[in-house]
């Protein structure tokens, strides 16, 4: 009796394959009260009723290995997952890592540029400018990584907001050019006007794509 209120306390509460322990239970219980419901009477003696008591435990050990079966898949179904979602944080991490590469070398770049003896002051504020627009682009970046519900889902959340896209090539057109000119290359943005003054988008994530492409 103990047991079965376990199982259906089990049930109740939706743990998996409890369904099939209640089942097993009752069937040799159901087994043994046909068998003595024919002893005393109570129901015709019929030869194939007599082994009712046996069929219950017969059925008890089929159900109790389906049990162990399914029980043996979702274990194993759940190493998968798991597996799966420690290649998405490996994955995850690399590609964050030379995320925060192009940002740190802009900084690193920009801040040579202003301490620079031959610096403007207009152009230091402008080197001081785009030093903060990268930090702040550096600090959306950890903040994603630090959102470890993310990793685990293998999803990124996305944002709508409107941006001015003449200001948002011009951060573009910092980074990559930092980045070019550590090669000893010229980056360049052609623009094919009449362009839309506003974007609305996820501004963090189209930088990181058109950056990556860049």
């Amino acid at each position: 009796v103990y047991l079965l209120v376990v199982i259906i306390h089990a049930l109740r509460r939706r743990i998996p394959l409890a369904g099939y322990f209640l089942l097993s239970e009752l069937m040799p219980i159901l087994g043994g009260l046909i068998f003595l419901l024919q002893v005393h009477g109570v129901i015709p003696l019929q030869q194939w009723l007599l082994w009712s008591s046996h069929a219950g435990f017969v059925v008890e050990s089929l159900l109790l290995s389906l049990a162990v079966a399914a029980q043996t898949k979702m274990a194993y179904q759940e190493r998968e997952r798991e597996q799966l979602q420690n290649r998405a944080k490996t994955q995850f991490f690399a590609t964050m890592s030379h995320e925060f590469r192009t940002p740190l070398t802009a900084v690193l770049g920009y801040t040579e540029l202003a301490l620079a003896a031959d610096t403007s002051p207009e152009k230091r504020i402008e080197y001081l400018r785009t030093i903060a627009t990268s930090a702040d682009y550096m600090l959306h970046l950890i903040n994603d990584t630090l959102d470890m519900s993310k990793i685990e889902a293998q999803k990124m959340d996305f944002e709508k907001s409107a941006f001015a896209l003449q200001e948002f090539c011009e951060e573009i057109h910092d980074y990559a050019s930092i980045l070019a000119s550590k090669k000893h290359l010229r980056f360049h943005i052609d623009y094919a006007f009449p362009l839309p003054a506003q974007l609305v988008s996820d501004r963090t994530r189209l930088k990181q794509v058109l950056i990556n492409l860049c």
